[in-house]
């Protein structure tokens, strides 16, 4: 009888697993090697054996005990005391070769891509930084020396709109908490950076979507003449508080006028709370008579407003967020511009904390907008780092594919830390060939 041992599955519930000696393993068998990804060759320590050569490595390790999933293996493991039959009888020594070369071969391969990825990353979080610096100082500088900023404000769209045009494939990811503490800028940013994706999947021409990048850019500016005892409340606004915030589009038309922006961007931000139905505002337009690119920021808006709200403890998973909108607030958008969203978001956009098939915990941290079932994520493993965490492409491991979104209050504490420490969910991408980016993503 095989001993019981505890394991914590990713879902935060304990279950009991088999403890068992590595000598019962055999193909078929769903293994929990309970170690890092690092002292094994294997791409994950949680997965299904495929051939013997997989056993006698794993017997190589020299691990005391395993556990098996009798739930996800295809047979049961051996009894206590017999070992898996092999074509040829394979002898200590050779095992332990077998296991040792097979581990640098493996661990060197894993670690370069684990490199790539995270050198990938690295680069787009420091464009992202510099971006929202940028945008902050637009933002602050933008009634002092309108022109000037104004011009800045175009410069940056323009290279914006010109890296989406220009590239075979987007990778979209997911950044690090806000710089500088500036939420409203970040969120002008990632309404920006997610139009122009849709407006990207859209077709639009390249002068359109420059209209689309400046719009989506100072959406928002009108917030600037409510006051913040509003704009940041953290309790839900009273009816007076609620109409006055509104306004903030007849301010933001004003403010756009004012500082010289163009007619069609201005249109974008006095309309980007119109909805298709009549039920926004400040014109309950219906249809067709909203500006095209301003449903586009409508749809990104609502979005980005429900993954970061004033209240982070408000706030939706993007994986909620999209659900909802699809499920619930479906009317109010432009149909086309929602599912292009979603299509390019993927089922599980980049911030989704997932469960994997092999139970694993992970968050996607990018998604390709040409393959977004297929995302990038950062698995949990609590026996290494959470810099050296181990990341899979799901576009390269078929074996693996991502069961149900998890929201953070269902995970140990721990867990959520590890995987997820930002307050507030901010989209960047890499705009370039994928293979330069360590591999197929």
């Amino acid at each position: 009888m095989a001993e019981r041992g505890i394991w914590r599955k990713t879902d935060g519930m304990e279950s009991e697993f088999p403890l068992i000696n590595p000598e019962q393993l055999r193909v078929g068998v769903f293994v929990h090697l309970g170690v890092g990804w690092l002292r094994h060759p294997f791409p994950l320590s949680k997965f299904k054996i495929k051939t013997e050569e997989q056993v006698w490595i794993i017997l190589g390790l020299g691990l005391g005990n395993v556990r098996w999933d009798p739930v996800l293996s295809d047979v049961v493991a051996l009894p206590p005391g017999q070992v898996a039959a092999s074509p040829e009888p394979v002898a200590p020594a050779v095992v332990e070769t077998l296991a040792v070369g097979a581990q640098i071969a493996a661990k060197e391969a894993r670690l370069e891509t684990h490199k790539k990825h995270k050198a990938a990353y690295s680069g787009v979080s420091k464009a992202f930084h510099e971006t929202a610096l940028t945008v902050r100082s637009i933002n602050r500088e933008l009634f002092s020396h309108p022109q000037k900023t104004v011009g800045a404000a175009t410069k940056l769209v323009d290279k914006l709109v010109d890296s989406f045009l220009s590239a075979s494939d987007i990778l979209l990811q997911v950044m690090g908490d806000k710089p500088g503490g500036e939420d409203q800028y970040l969120h002008g940013l990632n309404v920006s950076v997610l139009s122009l994706m849709a407006g990207r999947k859209l077709g639009l021409p390249a002068e359109a979507c420059r209209v689309l990048g400046m719009g989506a850019l100072f959406h928002d500016v009108g917030l600037t003449d409510v006051p913040t005892q509003i704009t940041m409340k953290t309790d839900p606004l009273t009816r007076a508080e609620q109409e006055f915030r509104k306004q903030h589009c007849e301010f933001g038309l004003k403010a756009a006028q004012k500082v010289g922006l163009p007619p069609e961007v201005q249109r974008i931000i006095y309309s980007h709370h119109e909805f298709l139905d009549g039920s926004g505002y400040p014109q309950q337009l219906k249809g067709e008579a909203i500006p095209p690119l301003a449903r586009i920021v409508a749809v990104v808006n609502y979005y980005d407003n429900l993954c970061n709200p004033v209240h982070v403890g408000n706030a939706l998973t993007p994986h909620e967020a999209l659900k909802l909108m699809y499920a619930q607030n479906r009317a109010w958008f432009d149909q086309k511009v929602l599912q292009t969203l979603i299509k390019a978001l993927g089922v599980y956009p980049p911030g989704t904390l997932v469960k994997l098939s092999n139970e694993m915990a992970g968050v996607v941290t990018s998604v390709n907008s040409d393959r977004p079932l297929k995302p990038v994520v950062m698995l949990y493993d609590e026996n290494v780092a959470p810099d050296d965490a181990p990341i899979i492409d799901l576009g390269e491991d078929s074996d693996v594919s991502i069961v149900k979104a998890m929201r953070p209050g269902t995970l140990p504490r721990a867990m959520v830390q590890y995987l997820c420490p930002r307050q507030r969910v901010s989209y960047y991408f890499d705009a370039g060939n994928s293979d330069e980016r360590g591999g197929r993503t």
